[in-house]
């Protein structure tokens, strides 16, 4: 019944409703790796819940594949057109930018208050937040001045990517994108001394984008899954994130241990 009440919507609204639910559970899931980290890790009770809750840290994974595959299905129209790139780039910083933008005013007004050393920030990293480019702070930490935005600095930099190659048709600009990014990786692997943004940006999640983008490629040309895999592909996921989190970490990228179940998660 869900799933025929997310084809109608999808229907009626060109949007994948069953997504939309998917994002929920990866907020979820984020908003308690969080609980546990900073609220109980604060007060010395980091230990307070059980240690599957950490598998909450796969919501940032999950947005990753979803937004590889959004941009993808929403971009159906701009593939190939002209001035593709100046449209897609306005419509993300209008989504993105304003709010985000709110917060950091915020976040630098309290470190202003509380010092820059005290926040462990400093001025060009707080001036370089506000264009998603990562800077250490001063302990060395590549995160904003708005920390929780750290994932904003890998999604506005694969929207970059993705709308530089908009150009082609569809097959073309996720090829593109997806050797590009796949590159990146590498270089990132091979060359452990690339300078501090280039290095942040070469981290192996941002293939996370390219498998939500063949899932969304595969969707475009037809292929579809028979209903009754739904399920099985959701009960995977959960349960390889769950064995990735109690024992695979130190065998296992994160890009694979949390990106594959996400993909299956979204796939389903």
């Amino acid at each position: 019944m869900a799933v025929a009440l997310a084809s109608t919507h999808r229907a009626a609204t060109g949007k994948l409703f069953a997504l939309q639910l998917l994002r929920a559970v990866a907020a979820t899931g984020v908003v308690i790796s969080h609980v546990r980290y900073d609220f109980l890790h604060h007060f010395g009770r980091a230990d307070a819940l059980p240690g599957f809750v950490n598998v909450g840290a796969a919501g940032v994974d999950l947005f990753f594949v979803i937004s590889g595959f959004v941009m993808v299905y929403s971009s159906e129209s701009l593939f190939g057109r002209d001035r593709a790139a100046t449209i897609f780039l306005a419509r993300r910083v209008a989504r993105i930018v304003p709010l985000y933008w709110l917060m950091t005013v915020a976040m630098i007004a309290y470190v202003a208050v509380r010092g820059f050393a005290a926040s462990d920030a400093s001025p060009a990293h707080a001036a370089l937040s506000f264009l998603f480019i990562p800077y250490p702070r001063p302990s060395g930490e590549m995160s904003p001045v708005y920390g929780v935005g750290w994932t904003l600095n890998y999604e506005m930099f694969f929207y970059a990517v993705f709308a530089l190659c908009l150009a082609a048709r569809r097959e073309i600009t996720v090829a593109r994108v997806a050797i590009a990014l796949a590159v990146l990786a590498l270089a990132g692997w091979l060359l452990p001394g690339l300078p501090g943004a280039l290095a942040y940006w070469a981290d192996p999640i941002v293939l996370e984008f390219v498998l939500g983008m063949l899932l969304a490629l595969a969707y475009r040309s037809g292929v579809r899954l028979p209903l009754w895999a739904a399920a099985p592909l959701l009960i995977a996921a959960v349960a390889l994130i769950l064995v990735y989190t109690d024992a695979g970490t130190a065998l296992l990228p994160r890009w694979l241990g949390f990106g594959l179940p996400a993909a299956l998660a979204v796939a389903a």
